[in-house]
C-alpha cells in the first residue's frame, strides 16, 4: 500500500519525461516512479505523443488524457490527446505542440496541488523542455549511452547542453560519470533492484516446473551487449545446465544463439 507524506507548505510536483509508455516493460524510470509518487505530491508521467499519422487511431481509442493505473501507486499518466500529436516538420509547429503537451501536464500538477515543479528528464530528446515549460528545478537522469553506438562517440552537442543547463545530474555508472559528469551538482546512483521482490519466497511458476535443474537465469533484454562467447562456452562445458531467459529478444539475429544454449 502507498501512503503519501502529508502535504508540505511548498508542495512538490514532478513532471516526468521518461520516453516510454507506462504499459511497456518496466525499466529504471518505471521502477522509480511509484516511489516518487508515494512521497511527492503529485506526480505526472508524460507518455510520448502519438505520431500525427496515428491521430485517427488515438481519437478512436477513447483513452483518457489523464488516468491513474492500478499498479501506479499514485502516478498520474498523461496520454496526449488526439489534437496534440508529435510531428517533425515544420519545426515551429513541432515545438508549439511539445509546449502545449507539457503545459497540459504541468496544469494537471497544479490542479493536484503542486506549488513547485520538478522537471525530470530521462532522454536528450527532451532537452528543449527546459525552455518550453515553467519549472523550479530540473533533473537529467543518465542511464545509458544514448547514441547506442558500438564505438564510443563524443557526446552530441544537444546532450552536452542539457548536461550543462539542468540543475541536477544523476548518473548510473562510473564510465558514464567519467564521460558525462560535470563540475556542478552531480549524483552517482548505481543500478539496484527491488530487494524485497527478489528475496520474498513465492511458488514456482508453472512454466518453470518442467525445466531441469540446475537453472541459470537471466532477466532483461536479450541483446548484443551480452557476452555470447562466454555464455556459449559455459553451455558447452556444462551441458546439464538449463538456461532460462526472461525478457524480450531485442535483436532478432540472436535467436539461433539463444536456441543453441538449450
Amino acid at each position: 500500500m502507498c501512503i503519501r507524506d502529508s502535504m508540505k507548505r511548498d508542495a512538490i510536483g514532478i513532471l516526468y519525461l521518461a520516453n516510454r509508455r507506462w504499459s511497456e516493460p518496466r525499466k529504471t524510470a518505471a521502477s522509480m516512479a511509484p516511489r516518487f509518487a508515494a512521497r511527492s505530491f503529485p506526480f505526472v508521467w508524460v507518455t510520448p505523443a502519438h505520431h500525427w499519422r496515428q491521430t485517427g487511431e488515438r481519437r478512436r481509442s477513447g483513452r483518457e488524457v489523464f488516468y491513474q493505473p492500478e499498479d501506479g501507486c499514485g502516478v498520474t499518466v498523461y496520454e496526449p490527446p488526439a489534437h496534440l500529436p508529435t510531428t517533425h516538420r515544420p519545426a515551429a509547429l513541432a515545438r508549439w505542440l511539445r509546449a502545449r503537451r507539457l503545459a497540459q501536464a504541468r496544469s494537471e500538477l497544479i490542479r493536484q496541488g503542486a506549488e513547485k515543479i520538478v522537471l525530470y528528464v530521462w532522454r536528450p530528446r527532451y532537452a528543449d523542455a527546459l525552455d518550453l515549460v515553467r519549472h523550479d528545478v530540473s533533473l537529467y537522469h543518465i542511464v545509458d549511452e544514448y547514441t547506442f553506438s558500438s564505438d564510443d562517440p563524443p557526446t552530441p552537442p544537444a546532450e552536452l547542453r542539457l548536461i550543462r543547463d539542468v540543475d541536477r545530474l544523476i548518473v548510473h555508472s562510473p564510465a558514464l560519470l567519467d564521460k558525462k559528469g560535470r563540475d556542478g551538482p552531480t549524483a552517482f546512483v548505481p543500478n539496484g533492484v527491488d530487494f524485497s521482490s527478489f528475496a520474498t519466497p513465492c511458488p514456482e511458476p508453472p512454466d518453470l516446473q518442467g525445466i531441469p535443474r540446475p537453472r541459470i537465469g537471466y532477466c532483461g533484454y536479450v541483446k548484443h551487449q551480452m557476452d555470447w562467447d562466454l555464455l556459449e562456452a559455459l553451455a558447452d562445458r556444462h551441458r546439464g545446465w538449463s538456461w532460462v531467459y526472461v525478457g524480450q529478444l531485442r535483436h532478432e539475429d540472436l535467436a539461433p544463439r539463444v536456441e543453441a544454449l538449450g
